[in-house]
């Protein structure tokens, strides 16, 4: 019913929500995170952001919080701030270290920035930590053909004589 909302209405629910909740704080980071991604499915970014950022005021364990930072590293991400996106990975790395998606999170935002190592030993722990995802193995398969050609490139290229350093 939620999404049939205008998006006043929608707003005035999610007060309404959030208010008549107790005062735990995991259970109202919890209302936030799923009014964020609600509100992300629908394209309203800044209303996401807005819930997200209340998730994490509202100050929630680490495995809550961990999850509200992917989200909003996925965000980041996705406005193309690949360096912030990168930074809020490894924060929701500093909640939960065996998280995955924010392994993979770091690999993706790495690629973007051209830090191949970074991002083959980022995609490493996420296929350790999921074996079975097979986008985390590709990722990594991926990035060790690119780390290895980048390799050999160095390796095999031959001075430029007409460089002053070659000299």
């Amino acid at each position: 019913a939620f999404l049939f909302l205008s998006r006043e209405k929608r707003r005035e629910a999610a007060e309404q929500i959030l208010t008549s909740r107790s005062t735990r704080d995991d259970e109202r980071a919890r209302v936030s995170l799923a009014f964020g991604s609600v509100y992300l499915d629908l394209g309203m970014v800044d209303a996401a952001r807005s819930m997200l950022r209340a998730a994490l005021r509202a100050n929630p364990g680490s495995e809550i919080r961990s999850r509200i930072l992917i989200e909003l590293a996925w965000m980041e991400a996705e406005e193309g701030d690949y360096k912030q996106a990168g930074e809020t990975y490894r924060l929701a790395l500093k909640q939960n270290e065996r998280f995955p998606a924010a392994w993979a999170g770091i690999a993706k935002a790495s690629i973007r920035l051209g830090e191949f190592t970074e991002a083959l030993a980022a995609a490493k722990e996420a296929c350790l930590l999921n074996p079975a995802d097979a986008s985390y193995r590709h990722m990594k398969e991926a990035l060790e053909v690119v780390c290895a050609r980048k390799y050999e490139s160095k390796r095999n290229s031959k001075p430029d004589f007409a460089s002053p350093l070659a000299r």
